[in-house]
């Protein structure tokens, strides 16, 4: 008797991770990709070595969120991605 790791197709879809929630389609991820490498560059070009006053810190830090969250949804898109193919 063997315990194979039954292929993916041989499992119920309603069993298998949706990343559509993530992002509908591979060529959306892409998009947001790029969007995301734009948006590391602006926020390094914009605050390396100007957090110097409270404004600007809460400013880089309403940005530094947005790219947390967004980097989180690439991550766990291209993880699930890899975790099915």
């Amino acid at each position: 008797m063997t315990n194979a790791m039954p292929k993916r197709q041989e499992i119920d879809v309603q069993l298998t991770w949706d990343t559509n929630i993530l992002f509908p389609t591979p060529d959306n991820y892409k998009e947001n990709l790029a969007t995301y490498v734009k948006q590391v560059t602006a926020f390094e070009s914009n605050y390396k070595g100007k957090l110097t006053d409270k404004d600007t810190i809460v400013s880089a830090l309403t940005e530094y969120e947005k790219i947390v969250i967004l980097d989180s949804r690439l991550s766990h898109y291209a993880f699930l991605w890899k975790s099915i193919r």
